[in-house]
């Protein structure tokens, strides 16, 4: 890199990808990759603006004030560096600068990397503060591992790195500094690689986990990040609707409201809000924007559904209504309701083949035709006077709640279907 300018080749590498950006990108993945290649252009580019700049430094700079200094100094350099710019990458680059230009020696440039090391922790640990238990497990993780081979580095190594490099015959000094890094990475794998399942159990006891496994997984889903984070949140939506089902066929089956799990349904419906208000604070596409909508609206959807399902529960406690709701001649929609349900289980089944679309096609027609049979048989009752007019009521505004059940099930399936058309579309 310092034989070899990087910002003449980044000028071009970057021109290129954002003229391929405006006039050849359609689609947004493709959108995506050139963007990629802009980024990387523009870290080629700064890296040699910080070579540049660490060579112009030596220019009428005293070196002697420095290089008598102790290598507890530039340990601490390096720490703050990478604590600052947040990245022990730029770090390595400013002193491999330094050191070529002649301001540094080997032991002082090894330990401002070994301190930049430590210091680029600092991201991991500010992204883990009120973050989920894996991010706090993933930066005490990265805390330890560096802390442990930073000790190894400086005082096992450093005092005797003249004799090290004199064995290896490594005597360049940028290859040097290069070489010692990635030597003592290696050491800290093969330390740690033995005692991977201890660390990790210990790791896990040490932090208990507040949220909820789907707190914990929104609460990880990249909202800088549009494409990733629509399609994480329409698989956190399917797995919504799986447990709306799961609540509407125990309630079916035991005529019991269970209210934690219609609470606990509220909640994850809370969460999703709260993201997507925050990722709808980033630039979307108005595909994005399109899917994000259909999403919520899946959620709200499968809201009403599980509310419904609840709220005809309380009725059915009345022995003369639960014996006719049950009574498959005079109300069959409680059988194909129930059926139905008990069907969209399969959707949430790997091993089935079977699409949102193709599941409601197939039951669009009869859970309306149901309704219809029900509601004749129960007015025709009425007619008869078999059935007072109190139960014939209730029995009318429970074939309506549960036929309307169903139809917001289907709408959520219709919504996810409509993103993953979206998206399809998209790429």
């Amino acid at each position: 890199g310092f034989k070899f300018s990087l910002g003449e080749f980044a000028i071009y590498f970057i021109g290129i990808a954002a003229l391929g950006r405006v006039f050849f990108a359609k689609k947004a993945n493709e959108i995506a990759l050139y963007s990629l290649f802009i980024s990387i252009g523009l870290i080629l580019f700064s890296l040699d603006i910080i070579k540049l700049g660490t060579l112009g430094l030596s220019e009428g700079f005293d070196i002697t004030r420095i290089q008598s200094q102790s290598p507890l100094l530039f340990l601490a350099v390096g720490l703050i560096l990478a604590t600052l710019i947040q990245s022990s990458s730029a770090v390595m680059m400013m002193t491999l600068g330094a050191a070529h230009a002649g301001l540094l020696d080997l032991h002082n440039s090894i330990a401002i990397v070994i301190g930049a090391d430590i210091g680029t922790t600092s991201t991991a640990i500010l992204g883990s503060i009120k973050g989920a238990k894996i991010k706090k497990q993933l930066a005490s993780a990265h805390l330890l591992f560096n802390i442990v081979i930073a000790f190894i580095g400086f005082f096992l190594l450093l005092p005797f790195i003249d004799v090290i490099f004199d064995y290896l015959n490594i005597h360049d000094l940028l290859i040097g500094i290069v070489a010692f890094h990635s030597l003592l990475k290696l050491i800290g794998i093969l330390l740690f690689f033995p005692f991977t399942n201890k660390f990790i159990q210990f790791l896990s006891k040490k932090f208990e986990d507040k949220l909820s496994p789907v707190e914990t997984r929104i609460s990880l889903i990249p909202t800088d990040m549009p494409p990733v984070a629509i399609e994480r949140i329409r698989s956190e939506t399917v797995q919504f609707l799986n447990k709306v089902s799961y609540f509407a066929r125990r309630c079916l089956v035991r005529d019991h409201i269970n209210q934690e799990e219609y609470f606990e349904l509220k909640k994850i419906e809370g969460m999703f809000i709260r993201f997507a208000r925050k990722l709808s604070e980033k630039p979307l596409t108005s595909e994005q924007s399109n899917s994000l909508y259909s999403l919520l609206a899946a959620m709200r959807d499968g809201i009403y559904s599980a509310k419904l399902i609840k709220d005809l529960l309380p009725d059915l406690e009345q022995p003369e209504i639960a014996e006719i709701y049950r009574d498959k001649n005079m109300f069959p929609l409680f059988a194909d309701g129930k059926s139905f349900y008990d069907d969209s289980a399969s959707l949430f089944d790997k091993t089935v083949e079977l699409s949102f679309y193709d599941f409601v096609h197939n039951w669009q027609e009869q859970v309306f035709h149901s309704f219809k049979t029900s509601e004749t048989n129960l007015l025709t009752a009425q007619l008869s006077q078999n059935i007072s007019v109190e139960s014939i009521s209730t029995l009318l505004n429970l074939n309506k709640s549960l036929y309307k059940s169903c139809k917001y099930y289907m709408q959520a399936l219709e919504s996810i279907d409509k993103t993953i058309k979206e998206t399809n579309h998209e790429n």
